[in-house]
């Protein structure tokens, strides 16, 4: 027996299937899901969170986004021209 698909899920299918939108969400996984996915595992080493409550997540994800970006930032630069950037001579 085959259950029949419910029309909000059959909307859904066809809304992703469209050219523009399957074309957004290469872009979107090629430019946002890298980092998450680069914080959740790299630097967090799982996919939870150590800390507990809204407040210690929030101040875990706030580190490892700086780590994050530090990082980025030191591979594009260059560590000494960070460091200028930053502390003008």
């Amino acid at each position: 027996m085959c259950l029949p698909i419910a029309p909000s899920i059959t909307r859904a299918m066809e809304r992703c299937s469209t050219v523009p939108r399957s074309a957004a969400m290469r872009l979107r996984r090629s430019t946002v899901e890298h980092p998450f996915g680069t914080l959740k595992y790299r630097i967090f080493g799982h996919p939870r969170f150590l800390l507990r409550g809204l407040g210690g997540a929030q101040t875990e994800i706030s580190l490892g986004t700086m780590a994050y970006n530090l990082k980025w930032m030191i591979k594009v630069l260059g560590a000494s021209r960070l460091v200028h950037q930053i502390i003008p001579a």
